[in-house]
């Protein structure tokens, strides 16, 4: 891995804590994310999502080629959330915290946004 790409990686996983693990990801985000409802407020998630990597693409490569990243990035970012949700409803398992299931999923839920991101910066580099 060059240091470029491994930059690239650093700032696009430092755009993704912040959009899921800081103010930036609102209580009616994640009441829509826990409850399966309101999806319009998963979306505005996924946006914020979006809209955190494009400082980081546009160090590394052209407007153009980060708009394509960024499109991807967000609505993959819905559709894994979005995903866990309308699992989570039917599954009540998956939301109690104090259950292994809550931790697996939510593990495969950031491996499957880790993914994205590293699908990310290899079509960047």
């Amino acid at each position: 891995m060059t240091t470029e790409a491994a930059w690239l990686l650093a700032g696009l996983m430092i755009a993704h804590f912040l959009g899921d693990f800081t103010v930036l990801a609102t209580p009616r985000m994640l009441e829509s994310k826990a409850t399966g409802r309101s999806f319009q407020w998963i979306a505005a998630h996924a946006a914020v999502h979006g809209a955190l990597v494009i400082p980081v693409l546009l160090v590394f490569t052209s407007f153009g080629r980060a708009l394509l990243v960024v499109a991807v990035i967000t609505i993959s970012h819905f559709v894994i959330d979005t995903g866990r949700s309308l699992l989570v409803t039917r599954f009540p398992i998956l939301a109690d915290a104090s259950r292994k299931m809550f931790w697996s999923a939510l593990g495969f839920d950031q491996l499957l946004h880790g993914l994205m991101l590293i699908w990310a910066a290899l079509y960047v580099l």
